[in-house]
C-alpha cells in the first residue's frame, strides 16, 4: 500500500511530521523511513510516495475514510493538528485500486490506472467516460451552470477533458457540443452569430441613443447659456438703469440745492431792505422828535414873556 502526495506549488515542501489517519483512527506518520527518496520533501510541482511500513493493512478494501494532517502540535497531542485533505470510498474494491485527484492535486477524485510518483492520466476510453457523464451532470446544453450539482463539476476537471477551452469560460466548444448530442455544430455556429449580430446592433442602437442624448444635452447647454447671457444683459441693463436714476438724483439734489441757496440769499437780501427801512422809519422819527422838542422849547421859552 501506498499514498502519493503532490505539491501545487512552485517551492519545495517538508512533510516530515505530518501524517494520516484512517477510519480506525490509526495513524501513518511520514519519516525518511517510508518514502520512495528516503527524504520527506516534495518537490515544488513534484512528487512523493509514502509506503505503509506496518505490518497490517492501513487501507481497507471494505471502505474507509483517509485524513492528511499537518501535524502543528505534538506526537502526544493531536487536537490543533490541521486538517489537509480527505477522501472517503464507502464501497468493496479491488486490490490495487487507486484513486485520484485529476488533475493533480486540483480536481475531482476519480479511479484511474495508478502512475506512482508520476502525472495522473486518463486513457482516451476514460475520457470519453467522464465525457458522457459531466454533459449530462454539468451542462445545459452548451452552458456549464451546474457546478455544485455533481463532485465531477469542477472546471478544472472539465478543461482537463477539453469541455471547457480554459476554467473561466462558461460554453462548451462548438465542435464538442455537436460530437456529444448530436447536434449540427454549423447550425450552433450560426446561432451564435445571430445571436453576436443582435448583440452588436443592440450595441449600435444603444450608441445612436447614447448619441441623441448627446445632442440634447449639447442642445439644452446652449439654452442655458443663451438664458444666462439674456439674464446676465438684463441685470447689466438694469444696473446701468439704477446708475442713471443715482445720477438723476444727484443732480435733482445739487439742482435742489441751489435753489434752496439762491431762495436763501433772496431772503437775506429782503431782511436786508426791511433792516434799511426800519433805519429810514427810526431816522424820520429822531427828525419829528427833534423838530417837537425844538417847538416845546419855544414854546417854554415863550410863555414866561407871555405871563
Amino acid at each position: 500500500e501506498w499514498i502519493e502526495l503532490y505539491n501545487i506549488a512552485e517551492e519545495d515542501w517538508d512533510a516530515e511530521g505530518w501524517y494520516f489517519e484512517n477510519d480506525n483512527k490509526e495513524r501513518l506518520f511520514i519519516s525518511e523511513d517510508n518514502t520512495d527518496s528516503e527524504e520527506t520533501v516534495v518537490p515544488g510541482e513534484g512528487f512523493l510516495i509514502v509506503y505503509n511500513n506496518r505490518a497490517e493493512s492501513f487501507l481497507d478494501n471494505s471502505g474507509d475514510q483517509i485524513k492528511f494532517y499537518d501535524n502543528a502540535g505534538t506526537l502526544d497531542d493531536y487536537s490543533d493538528d490541521i486538517l489537509v485533505d480527505e477522501f472517503e470510498y464507502d464501497s468493496e474494491v479491488s486490490e490495487n485500486k487507486t484513486f485520484v485527484r485529476l488533475p493533480d492535486g486540483l480536481g475531482p477524485w476519480v479511479d484511474p490506472d495508478p502512475t506512482p510518483g508520476e502525472e495522473n492520466v486518463i486513457n482516451d476510453e476514460e475520457i470519453k467516460y467522464y465525457r458522457e457523464i459531466v454533459f449530462d451532470k454539468c451542462f445545459d446544453e452548451r452552458t456549464f451552470d451546474k457546478e455544485e450539482d455533481h463532485h465531477l463539476c469542477k472546471a478544472v476537471f472539465l478543461e482537463y477533458l477539453g469541455l471547457l477551452d480554459d476554467i473561466d469560460d462558461k460554453k462548451m466548444p462548438k465542435d464538442v457540443f455537436g460530437e456529444l448530442s448530436g447536434k449540427d455544430s454549423e447550425k450552433e455556429k450560426d446561432k451564435d452569430e445571430k445571436e453576436s449580430g443582435s448583440f452588436e446592433q443592440d450595441e449600435q442602437e444603444m450608441e445612436e441613443v447614447d448619441g441623441i442624448d448627446v445632442v440634447k444635452e449639447d442642445e439644452d447647454e446652449e439654452k442655458d447659456d443663451e438664458s444666462n447671457n439674456e439674464d446676465a444683459k438684463l441685470e447689466e441693463e438694469e444696473d446701468e438703469e439704477d446708475v442713471k436714476l443715482e445720477e438723476d438724483d444727484d443732480e435733482d439734489k445739487e439742482l435742489d440745492d441751489k435753489e434752496d441757496d439762491e431762495a436763501k440769499l433772496e431772503d437775506e437780501d429782503d431782511e436786508d431792505v426791511k433792516f434799511e427801512e426800519d433805519d429810514d422809519e427810526e431816522d424820520e422819527e429822531d427828525e419829528n422828535k427833534t423838530e417837537d422838542d425844538k417847538q416845546v422849547k419855544s414854546i417854554d421859552s415863550a410863555t414866561p414873556a407871555a405871563l
